[in-house]
C-alpha cells in the first residue's frame, strides 16, 4: 500500500459573518420587530425593515464584481490562484525585464602574409584550356611556304641572279624578280618620257654657254636649266630615239606579279584562305625579299665580276702566231 497524499484547503473570508436574512434582502429584522413590539415597535420594525433593505441592497451591490460574481467567489478563486501559482499575468522575472545585451563579436585574428601565401598555394586552381584559334600562319599550315618565309634575302637574291625559280626559295625569288622588273619598267618609262619632253634647243644652248658665258647671269640660267633636266651631258640623237621608242610601248602590267603571287598561294597547305588572309600572307612574304637597291647592287657586282673574268681569260690565252 502506498501512502496517499492529501491536501487540506482552508477557505477564508475577509468579510464578517452575517445572517442569511441580513445577507439576502435585509427584511428579516423588520418583521420580527413588528410582531414583538406593538405599534411603536412595529414602526421601529418598519423603519428597521427599510434600513435593513437599503443596507442589504447596498452590500449586495458592493459585493458584486464586474463580471457578475459575488465577493466570496472572487476570494475563493484568488485563493486557488495563490495556492496553485495561477495568476492572470505571468510574473516578470528580473532577467526578463532587463534589456538584452548586444553580443560583441571578436575580430578574427590577423593571419600573417606567409600563412596567407601558403593557403593560396594549397588551393587547387582548375586548369582552363585555351580555346584553339586557327592560325593560318602556323608552320603546319604553311607547308612549302616555310622555306619561302624563313630563307634569308641573300638566298633569294642568289636565286634571282642565277635564274633559279624552282622550289620554295625559287617561288619567293620569282615574286621578287617580278616586283623588280615591274618597278624598273615603270621607272624607265618615266625617265624616257621626261627626256622626250625636254626642250633640246634650250638645253643645247645651255650646254654651249657653260665654257664661255657672256655674262654671269646667263651662266647661272644655263646651270639651272641643266640641273633641272637631271642630265650631266647633252643627250644624243640616239638617246632621244630610244627614249621615244620606250614611251611608245604599252605600259607595263602586273601580270607577272599576279602569276608569281598565285604560285605562292597555291603552295599553301592549310586549306582555303579567306578574307584578308591572302594579302597578309603576301605582305609577310614580301617582307623577307631583297630590296630593289640590293638587287641593283648585286647586278652591278655580277657585271663587274663577269668583266673581270673575261679579262683574265683573254690574258691567259696566248696570242696566235702571225703567219706571213
Amino acid at each position: 500500500m502506498h501512502p496517499v497524499e492529501t491536501t487540506t484547503l482552508l477557505i477564508l473570508d475577509d468579510e464578517p459573518f452575517q445572517t442569511a436574512s441580513a445577507k439576502g434582502n435585509g427584511g428579516g429584522g423588520g418583521n420580527n420587530g413588528s410582531n414583538n413590539g406593538g405599534g411603536n415597535s412595529g414602526n421601529a420594525g418598519n423603519n428597521s425593515k427599510g434600513k435593513s433593505s437599503l443596507a442589504g441592497s447596498s452590500k449586495s451591490n458592493n459585493g458584486r464584481s464586474k463580471n457578475g460574481t459575488n465577493g466570496r467567489g472572487n476570494n475563493v478563486k484568488d485563493l486557488f490562484d495563490k495556492l496553485f501559482s495561477r495568476s492572470k499575468k505571468p510574473p516578470t522575472s528580473a532577467k526578463a525585464s532587463r534589456p538584452a545585451k548586444s553580443i560583441a563579436r571578436k575580430k578574427p585574428a590577423k593571419i600573417s602574409n606567409q600563412v596567407e601565401l601558403a593557403n593560396l598555394r594549397n588551393i587547387a586552381v582548375p586548369k582552363v584550356r585555351p580555346i584553339p584559334v586557327f592560325d593560318f600562319m602556323h608552320p603546319r599550315n604553311l607547308g612549302k611556304l616555310n622555306g619561302a618565309l624563313n630563307s634569308s634575302p641573300q638566298a633569294k637574291l642568289a636565286h634571282m641572279l642565277n635564274g633559279n625559280l624552282n622550289g620554295p626559295v625559287g617561288l619567293a625569288a620569282a615574286l621578287a624578280l617580278a616586283d623588280y622588273e615591274f618597278q624598273n619598267s615603270v621607272n624607265a618609262r618615266a625617265d624616257a618620257a621626261a627626256l622626250v619632253a625636254l626642250d633640246l634647243v634650250a638645253l643645247t644652248a645651255a650646254f654651249a654657254l657653260l665654257p664661255s658665258a657672256p655674262t654671269e647671269q646667263q651662266l647661272i640660267d644655263a646651270q639651272t636649266l641643266i640641273a633641272e633636266s637631271g642630265l650631266s651631258e647633252l643627250p644624243t640623237a640616239e638617246d632621244i630615239a630610244a627614249a621615244q621608242a620606250l614611251v611608245d610601248q604599252p605600259e607595263p602590267t602586273e601580270a607577272d606579279i599576279n602569276d608569281a603571287e598565285m604560285a605562292l598561294l597555291d603552295a599553301y597547305k592549310g586549306g582555303e584562305l579567306i578574307d584578308d588572309q591572302p594579302e597578309q600572307l603576301l605582305i609577310a612574304l614580301r617582307a623577307s625579299l631583297p630590296t630593289i637597291e640590293e638587287y641593283n647592287l648585286a647586278l652591278i657586282e655580277q657585271a663587274e665580276k663577269a668583266a673581270a673574268e673575261a679579262t683574265e681569260a683573254s690574258e691567259a690565252t696566248p696570242d696566235a702566231p702571225v703567219v706571213e
